[in-house]
């Protein structure tokens, strides 16, 4: 004999009900993390002198390590007006909607390794905002 295992109306119900629970959640988590990261690091914007001279102080020190490729790459990078552009469009559009994206994905496939993502994200945001308000630069 084969069993059949049917779903009743009410599982199908919790476990609806559970998902739109964690999207609401999670959305709501999201909406309060990013916009405090953004408020952190605008709010350091107001010292571009400090900024520069640590910005100044970082590029010395990776010429120092001799680790410092930055700069032939960003000259790459900006070596004419098209690919300029292209990577400043790619910026704008398409980082931060691909990662949405992918946070979307995880949260509905693989919500096991979402919750492990999400909360690397969020400690690299906040690590990112100590570093802006404690060494902020340009």
């Amino acid at each position: 004999m084969i069993a059949v295992r049917t779903q009743s109306p009410r599982d199908a119900w919790t476990r609806h009900a559970a998902s739109a629970v964690f999207f609401v959640r999670e959305i709501a988590l999201w909406l309060l993390v990013y916009p405090l990261y953004l408020l952190t690091r605008e709010g350091v914007t107001g010292a571009p002198t400090a900024a520069l001279r640590h910005a100044r102080e970082v590029v010395d020190a990776e010429r120092t390590l001799g680790i410092s490729v930055e700069h032939a790459i960003q000259q790459l990078a900006t070596s004419s007006p098209l690919l300029r552009g292209a990577f400043d469009e790619y910026y704008e559009l398409a980082f931060y909607p691909l990662l949405a994206g992918v946070l979307i994905w995880l949260g509905l496939c693989h919500r096991d390794v979402y919750g492990s993502t999400r909360r690397a994200l969020i400690v690299a945001l906040g690590i990112a905002a100590i570093g802006f308000l404690l060494f902020p630069t340009a």
